[in-house]
């Protein structure tokens, strides 16, 4: 699972708070292993969604002047997405999250619903 979030950084496990940024032109973003089961029956779909290990904020590098970034994590996200999307010959399905969820219950929803199309 690949995301961006607009959420701010902290450091536990949850990798992000519920709060926006410090300021909402800022966004991270990462990749996290998700495991997922899904059942579908005619009259219901059940499932769960774990996250597997780390989650995984690509590095952003500031410039010694702090007037721009010397590396942005969008350079690998677009790389890697690509070669993944080619590779598995797989759509791209883009969830937005509000604030009503942790960070880690997104990442997880996001995976079970990628799964179930």
């Amino acid at each position: 699972m690949y995301f961006g979030t607009n959420r701010n950084r902290i450091d536990t496990d949850e990798c992000f708070g519920p709060d926006m940024g410090s300021h909402p032109a800022l966004f991270r973003v990462g990749r996290a292993v998700v495991d997922v089961t899904v059942s579908v029956t005619s009259d219901e779909v059940s499932g769960e969604s774990t996250i597997d290990g780390d989650i995984e904020v690509y590095e952003e590098t500031l410039s010694q002047d702090r007037t721009r970034f010397d590396t942005v994590g969008t350079t690998r996200l677009v790389s890697e997405l690509g070669e993944t999307m080619r590779d598995d010959k797989a759509d791209l399905l883009c969830l937005i999250l509000g604030f009503d969820y942790t960070f880690r219950e997104s990442i997880e929803r996001a995976a079970l619903l990628a799964a179930l199309y």
